[in-house]
């Protein structure tokens, strides 16, 4: 201990640490990001692929199948999914968690080679994530070409000029299309083609710089500019035919129309709307982006460009990040103070609450500085974090303090108190933190994205306990040795209150006799059995949910869908959710052509009158039913941008036949419809459609001296609808022009009907050719390159654990009865997954924890002493979750993860004092027995009783981040409470049960020993 006999001698030290700390501190907390969640790249990518115009089953053979075989070869690869639908394959890849970055950057250049398969329009590849920032801003309620001025010429230059705004897509302008109608008629007479048409409009339509003159005061720059900018220059379009110079308006109707797509945008079932998708520059903020961008928008306001229609907000996520690290910060700075409070009321004594709440801020400070260094920012992770480490920061300062305290009173002078009573509990209190700390670091190992969050929140918690560990044993000391000078001189011995004597007698009746003992421990052990059968009552999730009163969901659309049933859609919604409490508007945006993103929004938190989660249910039952009246395939949650289409509840049917897989998947899906609380019941077998193939009759076509390609070429014209240039009009708009024909073929009857020019003359196609109907799936999923059939749903009040009990015998018996196989999937089997890595996690856990205890006390014994209490802690686990019904998720998992560090913390304290009075004050078993317990138990129950006062605010939270605060801080708090209560009466009953039972061989062969001595000596003296 000469290091702190240094630093008493030398206080400034201590002083000059402080301010650095402070400093250091406050310098890293300016310098933080502050975001919602921490900057992560998540373990999965996405590719889209579009593809021509091909039907299901070729797309599935001519992309998927390649680009699948490509996927497969790749390292780091975990697992695959595709989507493949008519036109359009979708695949999800999982990355392994090591080596991500370097298998996503593998499989953007694989990719890039499958841009050459023939069926291949383009590939896209992207991988989802927590970093950057993104806002949604609306410009409605006013004349639709103001508005689209508006955002074109004001809103997105101004917007984009901001350092802090990376990109801006906007959506819902009022978009136009020249549309050029040709008169087949006109066109033969004309003895014109499709192609010379083309070249005419391209080769008129023309703005460049033909070159440079010499001239005597400098170049003189020479521009061709035959641009067309509108229906009337485009009417006058000139084409060489044998009869003469014609322009287009002889062969063909020219318009500008609004364009067939049509609004990509509805508020509240009205088209009027502009909707705007900012996207944050580099590591900028949510925060902000928000406020440079509403700086901005207040300025246009000012300036009067905002006149006759709104320019808003679509949603304020930055509020409710603001809102939520507000409402995080407000219960860790409750939780110190609740902590403090309780130091108070069990010292009742101004001096040492001063010294020890001291502690607390530095500690805070202190980590604040080490996170700033490791790039951590300020999100509901890391400050839930600190939340946790509030309570705890204060225990080694605590057992520090009562130990220096505690000499005080014994009258030793107050530099030796110091030094004596920092030195006997020095190795305890170490470890006691080590191995809180070894607990968290097998989280490490966890896999897939919950891992990387969980690390994150437990390297806080480290560098929380490892900052208190540092002040414990600076500043403690050095406050300690000012503070606690008159305390020295009144010193005098503390007598035993009424608990501790009480206690003591119950230890030394309880160990006295040994059959005592087993009962006891035996009932304890009974009531463990007893709470397992308990578990099932717990609610159950895999992570929870974070509600800030929207919900974002996604449509998908099928591929028939046009404008018009685009527009039905948008109103229907509208209609539909006018009758869901709290909901206060929704806005309808195409995210792809056959891909809707609806936003709604509710009232503010203090004007809800139903929480979120039953909202969310309610508006998944009002949307549900559109599924039935239009082409909609399915409504799904979206997430952060990007879709999630992982269902609450998945049902995986694996096989080979397409009619028993959909077999299955109907049972399955009867199943779940006799659930309470299971919603939105479907799979992806139910949707079927039909290609109407063209089979000719070889013969006639050779009597007309026709061939296939020939006819193809002849009615390849009638679905055409080519864009072949762009105009330049008004408003810096870009219009795009389309070749049409008049002739309109809408049925298949019209189709057959449609004259092809032979050498007989005129002869309709019904006289070469007919239609084969054939049927196919809409979209065929596979997971690994192995077909498989969804049936996914939701839960309306109803825990994933209770569904997933209920649902595993149903898919047992299904898999026996049919020639296909169901698996859980979706969150059932991430809970599934998640849980048993937790666990393992856990026995990693506690083997690490008996290894560092094993290596402090030198003994195997006294380590299973104290792992002994583990078990009952988590019966006030279990008892917490079932009495308050909170979630057994990720996070309250976590908790128990850290409950076990804590928990073996105070049992370590004992048994560390136990040893100490055996061997070094040479007390016997009862009597160490005992005062061990009366020595420890005060700052044990203040260690417990300020790790609880500190994460009663979290537990105690509501709003939209209590799910991920709650959970933990109640398990801790049910656990840590339980646990102290018991660890009083346990560890001194397996103390002396395990001594006594291992150490019997060994007593055994000492009597042995004896007995043969005896029996050797009792010849010998009767020989002398």
């Amino acid at each position: 201990m000469a290091w702190l006999r240094l630093l008493l001698q030398r206080k400034l030290i201590v002083g000059l640490f402080i301010i650095l700390v402070l400093f250091l501190g406050r310098f890293g907390l300016t310098e933080m990001d502050v975001e919602i969640m921490p900057d992560i790249d998540l373990d999965m990518a996405v590719v889209s692929v579009p593809t021509s115009d091909l039907s299901v089953l070729d797309v599935e053979e001519q992309v998927t199948d390649p680009i699948e075989d490509q996927i497969a070869g790749i390292d780091g690869v975990d697992d695959y999914t595709s989507e493949t639908s008519a036109g359009n394959v979708s695949f999800t890849v999982m990355l392994e968690n090591e080596g991500s970055d370097d298998s996503f950057r593998e499989l953007e250049t694989a990719m890039t080679d499958m841009t050459q398969l023939p069926a291949v329009e383009d590939i896209s590849t992207f991988r989802f994530g927590t970093s950057g920032a993104e806002l949604f801003l609306e410009v409605y309620g006013g004349d639709a070409e103001e508005m689209s001025r508006f955002t074109e010429e004001v809103a997105v230059p101004r917007l984009s000029a901001l350092t802090e705004v990376g990109s801006i897509d906007v959506s819902g302008l009022q978009e136009l299309e020249a549309v050029v109608t040709i008169d087949e008629e006109a066109l033969q007479e004309n003895e014109l083609s499709l192609t010379e048409i083309q070249q005419a409009i391209q080769q008129q339509n023309e703005n460049a710089t033909l070159g440079s003159l010499a001239a005597d005061e400098g170049d003189e720059r020479v521009r061709w500019d035959t641009s067309i900018d509108g229906a009337e220059a485009l009417e006058q379009v000139s084409m060489q035919t044998p009869e003469g110079v014609v322009a287009l308006q002889d062969v063909a109707d020219v318009e500008i129309l609004p364009a067939e797509n049509g609004a990509a945008a509805w508020k509240n079932g009205s088209s009027d709307v502009i909707s705007l998708q900012i996207e944050s520059a580099g590591d900028v903020g949510e925060i902000e982006l928000t406020e440079t961008v509403r700086a901005e928008m207040a300025q246009m306001h000012e300036e009067d460009y905002v006149s006759g229609f709104a320019f808003e907000e679509l949603i304020s996520t930055a509020d409710f990040i603001q809102s939520s690290i507000d409402s995080i910060q407000q219960n860790v700075v409750i939780g110190g103070l609740l902590a403090l409070v309780v130091l108070a009321l069990f010292t009742l004594a101004v001096r040492p609450t001063i010294i020890i709440g001291i502690s607390i801020p530095l500690s805070i400070m202190l980590t604040f500085a080490a996170m700033w260094f490791l790039d951590y920012s300020i999100n509901m992770l890391t400050l839930i974090a600190l939340g946790l480490g509030i309570g705890m920061m204060v225990d080694s300062a605590i057992v520090i303090f009562e130990s220096i305290y505690r000499k005080v009173q014994q009258g030793i002078e107050i530099t030796a108190a110091i030094i004596h009573g920092t030195k006997e509990v020095a190795t305890a209190v170490i470890a006691a933190m080590l191995t809180t700390v070894v607990v968290l670091l097998p989280l490490a190992i966890m896999s897939g994205d919950i891992g990387e969050f969980i690390m994150m929140l437990a390297m806080v918690v480290i560098l929380t306990l490892l900052s208190s560990l540092l002040v414990s044993f600076t500043v403690i000391p050095v406050l300690s040795s000012q503070l606690l000078k008159k305390t020295a001189q009144k010193a005098a011995p503390r007598p035993d209150g009424r608990l501790k004597h009480g206690y003591g007698r119950m230890i030394n009746w309880v160990t006295a006799k040994k059959l005592r003992s087993i009962g006891v421990l035996a009932g304890f052990i009974a009531l463990f059995f007893a709470s397992i059968f308990l578990i099932e009552r717990i609610p159950m999730s895999a992570m929870p949910d974070v509600y800030d009163r929207e919900t974002e969901l996604m449509m998908t659309l099928d591929s028939s869908a046009d404008h018009e049933a685009k527009e039905a859609i948008a109103m229907d919604v509208n209609e539909q959710l006018q009758d869901v409490p709290d909901v206060t508007d929704n806005t309808v945006t195409m995210f792809e052509d056959d891909m809707m993103w609806l936003l709604i929004n509710m009232t503010d938190e203090e004007d809800a009158t139903m929480d979120q989660s039953e909202i969310n249910a309610e508006i998944f039952n009002a949307l549900t039913p559109l599924e039935d009246d239009h082409p909609i395939e399915a409504v799904m949650s979206a997430a952060d941008g990007g879709m999630s289409e992982q269902s609450a509840l998945t049902l995986q049917v694996y096989g080979d036949d397409y009619e028993a897989m959909a077999e299955s998947a109907d049972r399955l899906e009867e199943e779940l419809s006799s659930i309470d609380g299971v919603i939105n019941i479907n799979h992806n077998f139910a949707d079927m459609t039909r290609e109407n193939a063209l089979v000719f009759d070889d013969e006639e076509l050779n009597s007309l001296d026709l061939t296939a390609p020939n006819v193809r070429s002849q009615i390849e014209p009638v679905f055409m609808r080519e864009e072949i240039d762009q105009l330049s009009v008004s408003y810096h708009q870009e219009v795009p022009v389309y070749l049409a024909f008049s002739h309109e073929v809408d049925t298949l009857e019209a189709l057959l009907d449609h004259e092809l020019n032979t050498s007989e003359g005129g002869v309709p196609l019904s006289e070469v050719a007919s239609f084969k109907e054939t049927e196919m799936p809409v979209a065929i999923s596979r997971e690994n390159g192995e077909r498989v059939a969804s049936v996914t749903a939701d839960l309306d009040g109803q825990d994933l654990g209770t569904v997933n009990r209920e649902l595993q015998d149903t898919a047992e018996e299904v898999t026996a009865a049919t020639d296909t196989t169901v698996q859980l999937g979706g969150a059932l089997e991430q809970q599934q997954e998640a849980m048993t890595e937790i666990l393992f996690v856990l026995g990693i856990a506690v083997l690490l924890v008996y290894i560092v205890m094993a290596v402090q006390f030198n003994s195997f014994i006294h380590p299973l002493v104290v792992v002994s209490i583990l078990p009952f802690t988590f019966v006030g686990v279990i008892l917490g979750l079932l009495i308050t019904q909170m979630e057994l998720n990720m996070i309250a998992a976590m908790g128990v993860v850290m409950l076990v560090g804590i928990v073996l913390n105070n049992a370590i304290l004992l048994i560390d004092r136990l040893n100490k009075l055996r061997t070094l004050e040479g007390m016997n078993r009862p009597e160490a027995l005992m005062q061990a317990g009366k020595d420890r138990m005060r700052p044990i129950f203040l260690t417990t009783f300020t790790t609880i006062a500190g994460m009663l605010p979290l537990a105690l939270a509501v709003g939209g981040v209590s799910d991920f605060q709650a959970p933990m801080a109640t398990v801790v708090i049910s656990g840590l409470l339980f646990a102290t209560l018991v660890t009083l009466i346990i560890i001194p009953i397996v103390y002396v049960l395990l001594e006594d039972t291992l150490h019997w061989p060994r007593k055994l062969w000492r009597k042995r020993q004896e007995k043969r001595l005896a029996k050797k000596a009792a010849p010998e003296e009767e020989a002398g």
